[in-house]
């Protein structure tokens, strides 16, 4: 059984509370469990080194947050609508089309239950031989996963289900009747219909088909003369014996690759429940991967529930499924009921009128004819009115296919015109007025028949409508912020500093200790760090977290994990790859390492790149044009290094740069207008409070305004045009007049105009022990605190 180690610090090298007492200082030491192994203890907070008092206490943000953050994304579940069980088998999924309705288990009893986290999906019975329990007193379960080969105890209905006696004496005598229905059919008794698809004959029971089924009623009640044979054209023979064996055992079996065929099978014998089973299992197996095919799968054969449910889905990942091949294959229609949802996740409008016009030129002369004809339509729900001027202009203007008919011409220049503030002639569009409503109804339910005056009140009016095209509704991706990502062991926030506005973004505690994080280019969020421990493997049993955060959920998600733990490394990120750079092993030794690790965002693999010219930890990783800079740290002897380098992984090849003008570990770091800033840290000597620039430009470091304080740990970040620093580590004094190592948790910027440093904030909660992100978030998904 995998275990987990607290491993915050690992020996002398690794502990930054060591560093402090040297004139240094390090990241607060942190906790935390991983999703899906066991949780440790959380470790007691310690004071700093030498304080001699008890920790300051740090808020809570369950205590911060006091209701779930809403997700805009997607409406109120609408009630699903209920359906009167039918005949015998009324087993059903809960929240689908039918209500759950579970099977008493008793005497030779079997209850519908759901099983198994992947395919292939059983709904197993529990069957026993004796009876344990007297009529009324019956033991039933509701339908929810588990592993197949661990069916839960059964609970008596009056617990599970609240039901009345009436109810429970209902149902187990349905059971009865299942139960018997099924022993006849397996010693062939009473059979009076036989079922043909394709080669295969199913001897069955005409009663049983028909009470389940109206479609089976309604051939048997047209022909009564032909009852005892019934033929199924296009049907697989597997797909109807999986259906008669539900009809008279609740027990069905899915995977990817049966459940169209009985999806289809379901709708059309119009048997509720198997429909609802298979719209649950859709719904839970929605991936980028076949998110369009459920789509239009939901729209082929009616089903509200799952093209709602894939709609929403396409819809919040927008931008990755519209690169997909199946996305050209849309119809007009469907590609509208996507596009001119309000709850797409497109930060801009330029997406969405590019993806329409790949939509438009794809497919063969045939295809792209007929598109074209439609496109008038379809750019109806493009909302051009959010389309810059000059996009406008430059882009969609001179676009060929929009070149090509004049009625979309007129159409960019009415946009242009609103721009402009002109008014736009609206369309006219008749609607009947209330008293015209009302006659009308009349007329129609025979009330009216004949009465002139009931014709004549049949009144209309015109109402003025807005072009599509005009719609200036921002869509939901587009309330993205720039805000500060706060990552520790209590959870993540999110700040606004032009708010001055905290969110909450994740109460999720499987961030490990002493962690390094990692924002890419593509806004994609990274943490590294601590230790795993699994005891099953014998030969490597270390090694180390590596999530990354999920921002449609706001949720951690596990990634393969870092083959190699180890502390005081650096995070870059270069050309669809992220890198490990350097640091201390946390084995036996904790040698300093020159070896780097190379994930690939592509295939979910850890690999080994070229290793560092020199051994380092405590250093600063920076990625910038898809190269990863390596500034500083110590080596081997535990000496600042003011050395820097960086890596071309097209090259695979590493170079120094010039040195740094200070040698120093363990500070701020970030790349700022096209250039790197690095402030304060810890030198050989102790802390220091300098700061210097680096010109990329011309391989050249420059003085640049001291931060206020000495500090190790400062984190610097480039937010909307504004350099930042955070918290840190620096040396004060106690009443009693003893120099402690103390983490601060304040928030300063710096004056372009003024060439000076700013305080924001004099301490910011949920910071402590944190590390810090320039992020864009969706300000609509998370919780203001």
């Amino acid at each position: 059984m995998p275990c987990i180690l607290n491993t915050g610090v690992a020996g002398a090298g690794c502990n930054p509370r060591e560093e402090v007492g040297r004139g240094g200082g390090g990241l607060a030491d942190r906790s935390t469990r991983h999703e899906g192994r066991r949780p440790r203890k959380k470790s007691p907070e310690t004071p700093p080194s030498g304080s001699g008092g008890s920790p300051r206490p740090r808020p809570s943000l369950a205590q911060g947050v006091q209701r779930e953050a809403p997700f805009l994304g997607e409406g109120p579940d609408t009630p699903p609508p209920s359906h009167e069980p039918r005949g015998l088998v009324n087993a059903a999924l809960g929240g689908g089309l039918c209500p759950a309705v579970c099977r008493a288990s008793c005497a030779g009893g079997r209850a519908a239950r759901l099983t198994g986290p992947g395919p292939p999906l059983y709904i197993a019975r529990e069957t026993t031989a004796q009876s344990e329990h007297a009529p009324g007193q019956e033991s039933s379960a509701l339908l929810e996963r588990s592993a197949p080969a661990r069916l839960r105890p059964l609970t008596p209905p009056t617990m599970a289900l609240g039901l009345e006696q009436a109810e429970e004496q209902r149902l187990y005598q349905q059971t009865l009747l299942q139960d018997g229905l099924k022993d006849m059919l397996d010693h062939g008794k009473f059979l009076d219909c036989v079922v043909r698809a394709g080669e295969r004959e199913f001897p069955c029971h005409r009663l049983v088909l028909a009470a389940c089924s109206p479609y089976f009623r309604a051939r048997f009640l047209a022909e009564p003369e032909r009852a005892g044979e019934l033929r199924l054209e296009e049907v697989s023979p597997d797909v109807v014996a999986q259906v008669l064996h539900y009809l008279y055992t609740s027990e069905i079996a899915l995977d990817e690759a049966s459940v169209q065929d009985l999806f289809a099978a379901a709708h059309r014998f119009q048997i509720p429940s198997i429909f609802t089973i298979c719209v649950s299992f859709l719904q839970k197996r929605l991936c980028l991967a076949n998110c369009l095919a459920v789509f239009r799968l939901g729209l082929l054969l009616d089903c509200a529930r799952l093209a709602v449910a894939a709609r929403d889905f396409i819809c919040a990942r927008f931008t990755l499924v519209a690169r997909d091949a199946d996305f050209l294959g849309l119809s007009a229609d469907e590609l509208i009921a996507i596009i001119s949802s309000d709850g797409l996740n497109v930060e801009k409008e330029e997406a969405v009128f590019e993806a329409v016009m790949r939509w438009t030129a794809s497919g063969d002369a045939e295809a792209q004819a007929e598109r074209q004809r439609a496109l008038p339509t379809v750019f109806e729900s493009v909302r051009c009115r959010l389309l810059p001027r000059a996009f406008l202009e430059s882009r969609v203007e001179r676009h060929p296919l929009v070149r090509a008919q004049p009625e979309l011409l007129r159409k960019v220049q009415m946009v242009k015109d609103a721009h402009e503030g002109r008014l736009t002639t609206l369309r006219k569009k008749k609607k009947k007025t209330e008293k015209g409503k009302e006659a009308a109804g009349a007329k129609e339910a025979g009330k009216g028949a004949g009465d002139t005056k009931a014709e004549e009140e049949e009144e209309e009016e015109e109402e003025r409508v807005l072009p599509g095209i005009l719609n200036d509704t921002l869509r939901f991706g587009m309330f993205l912020q720039d805000l500060i990502f706060m990552i520790s062991e209590e959870g993540a926030v999110a700040y606004d500093p032009a708010a001055n506005e905290c969110y909450c973004a994740s109460l999720s505690t499987q961030i490990p200790k002493n962690h390094v994080s990692l924002v890419t280019k593509e806004n994609q969020v990274f943490v590294a760090g601590g230790l795993f421990y699994n005891e099953d493997n014998k030969e490597d049993p270390m090694s180390a977290y590596f999530l990354q955060f999920d921002h449609l959920d706001s949720e951690w998600l596990g990634m393969p994990p870092l083959p190699s733990p180890r502390c005081l490394f650096g995070l870059g990120e270069a050309v669809n790859s992220i890198y490990v750079v350097g640091g201390r092993e946390l084995k036996d030794g904790e040698r300093s390492l020159d070896s780097v690790l190379c994930y690939d965002r592509l295939s979910f693999k850890w690999g080994e790149s070229d290793p560092l010219p020199y051994v380092v930890y405590g250093h600063a990783v920076l990625s910038h044009m898809d190269l990863v800079y390596v500034i500083g740290g110590k080596g081997a002897d535990r000496k600042c290094l003011n050395k820097m380098c960086v890596y071309d992984p097209k090259k695979f090849e590493w170079k120094e740069l010039a040195p740094m003008q200070t040698a120093r570990s363990l500070f701020g770091a970030t790349v700022h207008d096209g250039r790197i800033f690095v402030a304060a840290g810890v030198t050989d000597t102790g802390l220091t409070s300098s700061a210097e620039v680096y010109n990329i430009a011309d391989n050249k470091w420059t003085p640049f305004e001291a931060f206020p304080q000495e500090r190790s740990s400062l984190s610097l970040v480039s937010l909307g045009g504004t350099l930042y620093a955070i918290g840190g580590f620096a040396t004060l004094e106690t009443e009693s007049g003893e120099l402690v190592p103390t983490e601060l948790n304040d928030i300063w910027r710096y004056n372009e105009e003024e060439k000076k440093w700013e305080g924001v904030l004099r301490e910011i909660p949920y910071a402590a022990g944190a590390t810090f992100l320039p992020v864009r978030l969706n300000v609509l998904r998370l919780t203001k605190m």
